[in-house]
Formats: C-alpha cells, structure tokens, sequence
C-alpha cells in the first residue's frame, strides 16, 4: 500500500528535493558571508570617504553598492526558492505520513475483517451442529431399512445367500458414496481454511 501512494518515483522526488534544499541552504551561507565581507569593506571605505574624498575610492564604493545589491537579490532569489522546496518537502512528506496511515489501517482492517468473518463462521457453524448432530447421530439412516422390509427381516446376514446380494448391491452403493462424501467434505474445510486466510 505505502508503495502504490508513495512508491519509488516519491521516494525519490524527496531525496532530490532534499538534496537541492541543501544546496540552496549552502548557497545562502556563503551568499551570507559575501553579505557581511561587503558590508565591512562600505564600512572601510566610508571611514576613508570621510576622512577624504579621492575618485577611486568613490569608484570602489560604487562597485561595493553594486555588489551589495546584485548580492541582496541572489539571497532573496534563494530564499524564495528555499521556501519553494521546503513547501515540497512538506508536501511530499505529508503524502507519505499518509501512505503509511493507511497501509497501517489497511493491516487492521484486514485483521478485523478476519475476525468477523470467524465469528459470522462460528455462529452459522453452531447453528448447524445440532442439524449435523441429528443426521450422525441417526441410526436409522445408518440401517438399511428399504432392504431390511424388502427381504422381510429386522437384520442382514452376510451368511445369508439372499441377504449376501442386497449387501453387495449395498456396499458397491455405499463405497464410492462414502469416498465421494469425504472428498466433499475436504473440499469443504480446505475453502474454510481459504476462506479464513
């Protein structure tokens, strides 16, 4: 989930910005020094004007005025740019604090969701136990009563010859019937265990 809102394209998008946010922030600081270099030197040469006046000294005042500004207006073009990446920064920050939420709420979601679904199984389960406990527990649907009326007798004997037939046709009934109804029945608990995962 983090990945499909803040995936590697993200990533790195924050990593350039946080390395161009750097450089900006390197850039101030010497552009800074420059800044207080320039202010020193107008100090100097203003003691100098007012001690005399000389061309070359008005000349060098003016280039210092010039850099001084040329130098206020590099440190402003930073600063708005540092505010630019710092805004980014937020921004893509904020995108990934979000990303996480939601790949945490997801994670809860997921877990929640699995215990509903075993809580909704249980009851429906026990609903139906006393259903399935009636079937089992039945012994006439274990008797074969049909056959049992059909030869006229309470009981099959394998002795029997006319008995032996009705348990063969029986057992060549029941067999396959019995491997089919646990083949069934673990098919069942195996989209159970799916269903819980």
């Amino acid at each position: 989930m983090l990945n499909k809102i803040f995936g590697t394209k993200k990533k790195d998008e924050l990593t350039k910005v946080q390395e161009e946010l750097q450089i900006v922030n390197g850039a101030i600081a010497e552009e800074t020094q420059t800044k207080n270099r320039l202010a020193e030197v107008t100090r100097l040469i203003q003691i100098e004007l007012e001690i005399g006046t000389d061309n070359e000294l008005e000349r060098r005042a003016k280039r210092i005025q010039t850099a001084s500004e040329q130098n206020a207006q590099r440190i402003a073009e930073l600063q708005t740019r540092k505010a630019e990446l710092e805004n980014q920064i937020q921004e893509l920050n904020t995108l990934k604090r979000k990303a996480e939420i939601e790949e945490l709420a997801q994670k809860d979601a997921e877990a929640i969701l699995k215990h509903y679904k075993a809580r909704v199984l249980l009851e429906k389960l026990e609903r139906m136990k006393s259903t399935i406990e009636a079937i089992a527990t039945n012994a006439n649907l274990v008797s074969p009563l049909r056959l049992l009326r059909h030869a006229g007798t309470n009981s099959l004997d394998k002795n029997n010859p006319a008995h032996r037939e009705l348990l063969e046709i029986l057992e060549n009934l029941t067999e396959p019937a019995k491997k089919q109804a646990q083949k069934e029945v673990d098919e069942l608990f195996e989209e159970m265990k799916k269903f819980m995962d």
